[in-house]
This record gives C-alpha cells, structure tokens and sequence, in this order.
C-alpha cells in the first residue's frame, strides 16, 4: 500500500517556532504517520536555511535523533542538536481531559535547542560527481510551506541508499540508512588511488584517540567515528583488510590499508560507536540503565516527544500528553530492539530500571494521572488522591509487554527513586 501525506505551512505562533528550531529540516510532524520509512529524504526545494530561503545546496536530507545529516554536492554534514531545559518551577494547575479533572505537574520554563554544524568536504573531489539513489520508499510527502509556494514540492520520497560515484577518480562514496542509523562507505575500484580520498571538516576539531577512532570536538559536544569493517572484493571472494585513519593536520583526515590491494577495496566507517541520541523534538531524558548479562540494555526516563520513542507492536505506541516515561531496550551493537511510551494523561516518569528472571524489565517512577497506569487486579487501582502523585511500578516481559503494573503510594505526595 502507497501512502500519502501533506504538509502545508500554517502561519500560527507555535508553528513558526517549530520551524525557526530546525533550521535545515523543512520535514513537519505528522502524528498519524509516525513510522514512515526513515532514509535520505531527496530536496525537491522544500528544505530551507535558518532564513528561511531555498537551500539547494543540499541535495538529500537524513533526519536522525539528535542528529540531521545533510548530503550536499561537494561533500556532507552532520546537523547535531540537543535539548535542554532551563531551571524551572513546579506547580500544578486542573485540566479539564475529556471531562476528567486531571492533575499535573507542569513546567513554566522554556525548553532551549542548541544546534551545531559540521560540514566535512571532499577535497579536490568532482562536484558533478554523478548521484545514484536506491532503495525508494512507497510512501511519499507533499510540501506546501512559504518556501514551495504554490506549486509545491510533491511526491517526494526518501531512499535507503544514495552513492556518488567518481567523487575522485575511480572512488566512490555510498551513504546508508537503515535500523543503525547513518553510515558512509569509501569504494575504491581497480586503478583508484586510496591516497585521493581525503576529507576536510569545518565546525569541529578533529583529533585520532588511543583506539584508533576519528574524535570530533566542538566545545559543547563531540562524536567519533570509528572503522568497524573494511575488505577487499575480488569477483565472488571477500577478504578482509586492516584499515585506519589518516590525520593530516588539525582538519583533514584520509585513510590507509596495512596491505596492497588488487581488488575493490570498501572502507566502512560508522560516525558514531555505540552510544546513541534518543528522542525526539520535545524534552528527553534518560534517569537510569541497566545491562543485562546478554549486553542488552535497558534505559528508562521522561519524554515530552511526540515520536521516535516508540517502535511498532509495543505497549504503548502513542504519547499520552503531560509527560511520559519510557522504556527502551538496545542491543548489544546499540540497535534498538523495541521501545514503549509509559503513562497516562498527567505527567508520568520513569526513574528506575531493574532486570528480574527470565529477563523480565521492571521500571519504578512517578505519576500524577488519574488511569493508564494500573492493569487489571493490581496492589493499588488508582491514584491516592487527584492533584497529587504517587510512584508505580511496572513490570515488562523482554519482548516489551506489559506483564503487570500498579501505582504505589498514599494520599501524600509520593515518588518511585532509586
């Protein structure tokens, strides 16, 4: 089945702000679509610069937790961002839900989003390198914002794989989305020269750290590549090569192999190890993590976001609006294997993790709603007293279901902490 959306630009307050915090993502939320393919969104004029204006230097657009990635001509980016919250105070105020009288917690100050950018060129690399995509999406979006105009930007469809071939002579670059993120390969064909294919970075100081990985630095944050993989193709056989960075001064770097090649070499680097944002455009954040003895891991904490924090068939695939707790299990290479919102209605928080028998996941936190925390024939049905919290705590099968869940606490105010 091919799906369809639109996306018009609606000249509200909340909605110019929205836009004004992704300077180069011109790509709107749309809550009834939220697992469209991820991949390289292709640029058919709807991606915009922090002023607003057309921003056809980029080609291809790849929309990561916490960080966008941007394919351009003569090389790419890494479009970081992260959200913080500003000291705040508490209070609760009565929300009318449905004609429920609610209590929650709200929070009176601003969340702030810093972004940074680092752009990494190909040097002497050909700008009319010839791009291939592949890997197209069924689903496609129609953009309709004060940069499309009228005409729109339509039928547009993102690809799980987009290559520039020749960006130096016989030496190919393939970009790569998929259930790891972002990735980029290096492929040098017979007669190519490795030497060629170098790279310099702006808005980041680089560095090699002890293990051999590519640190790149810019002062609030930093990220680091490393090469997982490396081989070398000839015909059918598959031989694997030594590769490594080469650093040539304080913003260009290359490669080097411990051997001659005779085949195709493929360098496979990965920008960041295992470590990983996670979340969305709201607040996020991760209280506490629990390793499992299979490496598994477990992470549970508060979210304000209304996507990307919940994979399908899992508990709760919806958020429930005043704030969630979350619960997301990584495998041992950082994929995530499945994730759930946790909550109802007011303000909910996930504040610690545990692994019990069999591998069952049991998280403890705070709530203020009024239902969507209990199951059937729990220690305590519902919250001690409206306008207050109570901790709870729940118990997940390790495949994510719900195996049961209570609210704990009496009529005073009371939390779930380690």
């Amino acid at each position: 089945m091919k799906h369809e959306r639109t996306i018009l630009n609606i000249s509200l307050g909340l909605a110019i702000v929205s836009l004004a915090l992704l300077p180069f993502a011109a790509v709107a939320f749309d809550a009834s679509h939220q697992d469209q393919r991820a991949g390289f969104i292709a640029n058919k004029g709807q991606v915009h610069d922090q002023f607003g204006r057309p921003n056809q230097a980029v080609q291809y657009l790849y929309n990561g937790p916490g960080m966008n990635v941007q394919l351009r001509k003569c090389g790419f980016s890494y479009d970081t961002y992260s959200v913080r919250e500003e000291e705040r105070t508490q209070g609760l105020e009565r929300a009318r839900v449905k004609d429920l009288q609610v209590g929650m917690d709200t929070d009176t100050a601003p969340i702030t989003y810093d972004f940074h950018r680092i752009d990494i060129h190909f040097v002497n690399g050909d700008p009319q390198a010839t791009i291939v995509q592949q890997g197209e999406s069924e689903d496609y979006t129609n953009y309709y914002t004060d940069v499309t105009g009228e005409a729109g930007a339509t039928f547009v469809r993102s690809y799980s794989t987009v290559t520039y071939h020749d960006v130096w002579p016989k030496i190919d670059v393939r970009f790569n989305s998929g259930e790891d993120g972002f990735k980029y390969d290096v492929i040098v064909h017979p007669g190519g020269d490795l030497n060629d294919a170098r790279f310099k970075v702006e808005g980041a100081a680089i560095s090699e750290s002890q293990k051999g990985r590519l640190v790149l630095d810019w002062g609030s944050g930093s990220l680091e590549e490393l090469i997982p993989d490396s081989w070398m193709e000839q015909g059918r056989r598959k031989e694997r090569v030594n590769a490594r960075y080469r650093m040539e001064g304080s913003d260009r770097f290359g490669f080097a192999v411990d051997r001659s090649i005779s085949g195709t070499l493929v360098i496979d680097p990965s920008p960041i190890i295992w470590g990983t944002y996670l979340g969305s455009a709201g607040l996020d954040e991760s209280r506490a993590v629990a390793l499992g003895t299979d490496q598994f891991s477990l992470v549970t904490g508060y979210t304000t976001s209304f996507f990307n924090m919940a994979t399908s068939g899992a508990f709760d695939i919806s958020y429930n609006t005043g704030g969630d707790a979350y619960l997301v299990k990584f495998d041992p290479n950082g994929a995530r294997a499945w994730s759930t919102y946790f909550g109802g209605l007011g303000k909910d928080e996930g504040n610690s993790v545990a692994l019990g028998p069999n591998g069952d996941v049991v998280i403890v936190g705070t709530t203020a709603s009024l239902s969507g925390i209990a199951s059937a024939g729990a220690f305590q049905p519902a919250l001690g007293l409206a306008q207050s919290t109570d901790g709870f705590i729940a118990r997940f099968s390790s495949a994510g279901t719900r195996v049961w869940s209570t609210y704990y606490g009496d009529p005073s105010r009371t939390n779930c902490m380690p």
